[in-house]
């Protein structure tokens, strides 16, 4: 399948995502995502571990570094639930 033909696709109502958008919502926004199932442990985790284990960039416009006076904040992973093997909330 072309990309194009992929975009059109996801495009159309009733389509969903699945692993592959997952793992490129996580990359995109920084976040890892983790699955969960019928436990309380995660049963899949998607991560871009180089944008995870990254500092944030503290840098004012003139060049400075301002990590001294801001605290290393990690963006809480965004936790899904998962249905019937189907379905994503």
């Amino acid at each position: 399948q072309t990309f194009d033909a992929y975009c059109t696709r996801m495009l159309r109502g009733g389509v969903w995502g699945n692993n592959l958008e997952m793992q490129a919502f996580s990359e995109m926004y920084g976040r890892s995502i983790e699955i969960y199932a019928y436990d309380d442990k995660p049963m899949k985790t998607f991560s871009n571990q180089s944008t995870d284990n990254q500092q944030p960039n503290n840098n004012d416009n003139n060049g400075n570094d301002d990590n001294q006076t801001q605290p290393q904040r990690r963006k809480p992973p965004i936790r899904l639930s998962y249905h019937c093997h189907s379905h994503y909330n």
